[in-house]
């Protein structure tokens, strides 16, 4: 019986880059659906365990996305149990919905994206916009380390952290604009939300649709003979 790629996809089951249908299938077959739901621009998450815990999180971190022995988990900080805030910074809902684009990206190796997009479900603009300013947990907590230094080497270390956050600011401008060009351009392809299609895609995929003309892009799109595009396909342009 062939798999209901439309409506997976929706349940944010979607297709990873290097996935065979068989190893897809398996995935799919391994997550069953659970009593809590994430609702993320209308993709649905039913299979994704949430845990309250502070087990390696860093003092800084309000939760983090892993894969469990029952499957993918959101753990976040035990203080959500009761609150609906952190440190007054983290909303509950707002930190959900920024795991969740972890958990349905769990096939995809793409780091250069994966942050951007998981800080567009913030509802604060500053927050979306430099958010991403850190790729991983390693580049956040290496800056901790050194600002950490700097009262010890002040001038050698000034310097460092200068020149860090003059190319992190330069790779998060890039970047924005890029996804900023190829959101765009994809609004023209099709009624549905576009930050859907963007979770869906690779890092080089984003890149190249910001610099390609929106025929290119169509014609990229119609030639792709993989799972993951015939499931946007179907989700997208309905064919």
């Amino acid at each position: 019986m062939e798999i209901d790629l439309k409506n997976l996809f929706f349940r944010g089951l979607i297709v990873a880059p290097e996935d065979t249908q068989q190893e897809f299938e398996q995935r799919v077959g391994r997550l069953l659906p659970l009593n809590t739901v994430i609702d993320l621009e209308g993709i649905r998450l039913d299979w994704v365990t949430v845990s309250y815990s502070r087990k390696g999180l860093r003092f800084w971190e309000g939760g983090c996305t892993w894969i469990g022995p029952k499957g993918m988990e959101i753990q976040l900080h035990p203080t959500f149990e009761n609150k609906e805030t952190l440190y007054k910074i983290y909303s509950k809902s707002e930190l959900l919905q920024h795991e969740a684009v972890h958990a349905l990206r769990v096939g995809f190796h793409e780091p250069q994206f994966e942050e951007f997009l998981a800080y567009q479900t913030s509802k604060f603009k500053l927050r979306r916009v430099l958010g991403p300013i850190f790729r991983s947990p390693k580049e956040s907590l290496v800056f901790v380390v050194l600002l950490a230094l700097f009262p010890l080497f002040p001038l050698w270390m000034g310097s460092v952290l200068a020149s860090l956050s003059f190319l992190g600011i330069w790779r998060l401008f890039k970047a924005h604009q890029a996804l900023k060009v190829t959101k765009e351009k994809l609004e023209r392809l099709t009624s549905q939300q576009v930050l859907k299609w963007l979770l869906a895609l690779t890092d080089a995929e984003i890149w190249l649709f910001a610099e390609i003309s929106l025929i290119e892009i169509l014609q990229y799109i119609q030639n792709q003979k993989s799972l993951r595009w015939k499931q946007l396909r179907l989700v997208f342009l309905d064919i």
